[in-house]
């Protein structure tokens, strides 16, 4: 510190060792790791289906399970009761270990264990639950043992421990004021499970928590679960990334349906309400870094482009997943477009393999990291590209439009001159519009942003309005009016050529010609018609 006329320096503080008896954890650290951690209710769903996931692979290679395909995860609903049952029978945990685990805090064992590919590691997923029920239940056994165990949270007790300003105890003490331990009844040494058990569930939106329908829909986005057979591009893409992502898929059930969770795909979807399109083609997405080698793969699925896909199947966006889960919403990626809109025309996924590209603990996004800002900056050019795929199926939709209002123009002014009640004026005002019609429609086809397929299509269109134009041309002008006397037919004819010179609708202008003529005929050849 300088002062004037003297220097002053402050002795450096000695250091001590802080003594683990000195740390308090309050108890607010429940709520931060539990209802401040999951604001998205059905995100508790993702969080147990992401455990139970972990204990069926842990089970196939303990040997306990054949695969995949032998591993199961009921969810069950009690809407009159108003519980939740979430079981699978994958390792379970013995009695030695599970209280510990089930009443820790971010001790999780898999974090670092690269090898077993699990998709949670932080240790506090099980508490995703505690603010959405009054009572939270975890029943575990692991093979071999006689009993179970069952570790039991009062969520109801939790919150007014929150919410009371007079409770001075810490984490420990709430713990010890809320979870209650016990062992299970004797059951068959074989078996081994985990379930997670909610009771007297929160009633929210819709009955969010307990609504079948809601669930499935969640589900099938975001964990893994197969595609239907039904799809034609379920096969490719399964087989593309079985190189990457070995062990396949798992069986996902909900309520008493014994129909499993598939991912909401099929061959056609919905771009709007009333409007449809169909998946095309697939292309495969592979991420490499010269230093690690494999950072990512993917697909998207082509299509029409014709719009922002419909937010209810579950489709649009280009996804994240890690461990086959999805990470975040459709709009994780949205920032590598040119435009963020244009991910909302596409359809894809992308399985994160880089282990430094690591989920928060939301799951919501990634940890923002150097991997992390690499892999978006590599996904540059495919979000360049599909945009450029965007734009031309925009600007190929104009040029059809174009085409489709010139071809209508033709077609009218062509019953102008085939109904024969014009004269020559008119009907050479009415010609010319049709020949710069078929020019325009010329153009239009020559354009190279076109599919072949289509142009053939205009092609042959066009063609047909030339031919009907060649007819029109070799008939006598004005034929429906030949017994009307010349003189009516010179006024006549002068005031339909002003009518359709004047008017820039051409329906509306034929309309009232087709009554002027039914006039001129009614009445005869008599002045007074």
């Amino acid at each position: 510190v300088n002062l004037p006329g003297r220097r002053i320096e402050a002795a450096p503080a000695s250091p001590r060792v802080v003594h683990a008896e000195e740390l308090v954890v309050g108890k607010d650290i429940v709520e931060l790791l539990s209802t401040a951690m999951y604001v998205e209710p059905l995100a508790l769903y993702r969080e147990y289906v992401q455990n139970a996931a972990d204990a069926i692979d842990q089970a196939c290679r303990a040997g306990l399970l054949s695969g995949r395909a032998a591993g199961r995860i009921d969810v069950s609903l009690d809407a009159s009761g108003r519980e939740v049952r979430i079981r699978d029978n994958g390792i379970g945990l013995p009695a030695s270990d599970a209280e510990r685990m089930l009443i820790a805090f971010g001790a999780s064992r898999k974090r670092g264990d690269v090898e077993s590919g699990a998709r949670g590691f932080r240790g506090v997923g099980r508490l995703a639950a505690l603010g959405y029920a009054q009572a939270l239940s975890f029943r575990t056994k692991a093979h071999g043992e006689l009993r179970g165990t069952e570790v039991r949270w009062d969520c109801r007790k939790l919150r007014s421990i929150l919410l009371d300003p007079e409770y001075l105890g810490d984490l420990r003490d709430v713990v010890r004021d809320v979870v209650t331990v016990r062992e299970g009844p004797k059951e068959e040494l074989d078996s081994h499970y985990f379930e997670v058990h909610l009771e007297r569930v929160v009633r929210l939106r819709n009955d969010l928590l307990l609504n079948e329908d809601e669930i499935r829909c969640y589900l099938a986005q975001v964990a893994p679960v197969p595609f239907p057979r039904t799809f034609r591009f379920a096969t490719a893409i399964e087989e593309y990334l079985s190189d990457f992502l070995p062990g396949g898929h798992f069986e996902i059930r909900i309520g008493n349906s014994e129909a499993r969770v598939e991912r909401p795909f099929s061959d056609e979807f919905a771009i709007s309400t009333g409007k449809t399109d169909r998946f095309t083609e697939l292309e495969t997405i592979t991420l490499e870094d010269p230093d690690i080698g494999l950072v990512a793969v993917g697909w998207v699925l082509h299509h029409g482009y014709h719009g922002a896909i419909h937010a209810s199947p579950g489709l649009r966006g280009l996804r994240a997943r890690v461990g086959d889960l999805q990470v975040g919403g459709p709009e994780i990626f949205a920032g590598i477009f040119p435009e963020s809109r244009f991910n909302a025309w596409t359809v894809g996924e992308l399985h994160i393999i880089d282990p430094r590209v690591v989920p928060n603990g939301r799951r919501d996004n990634f940890e923002q990291n150097a991997a992390a800002l690499t892999l978006i900056h590599r996904l540059g050019p495919l979000g360049r590209g599909l945009a450029h795929k965007c734009r031309d199926s925009s600007a190929r939709r104009v040029r059809l439009k174009k085409f489709e209002a010139n071809e209508r123009k033709a077609i009218e002014s062509l019953e102008i001159l085939e109904d024969g009640k014009i004269g020559r004026a008119a009907a050479d005002l009415i010609g010319k519009e049709i020949g710069s019609a078929l020019g325009q429609m010329q153009m239009l086809i020559e354009h190279d942003l076109l599919l072949r397929s289509e142009q053939e299509e205009l092609r042959d269109r066009l063609e047909t309005l030339r031919v009907r134009y060649d007819v029109v041309l070799r008939a006598p002008v004005g034929s429906a009016l030949k017994d009307v006397s010349k003189k009516q037919r010179a006024v006549y004819e002068q005031a339909v050529h002003w009518i359709f010179e004047c008017s820039p609708n051409r329906a509306a202008a034929k309309a009232l010609v087709d009554r002027i003529a039914a006039r001129i005929q009614a009445g005869g050849d008599g002045d007074s018609a």
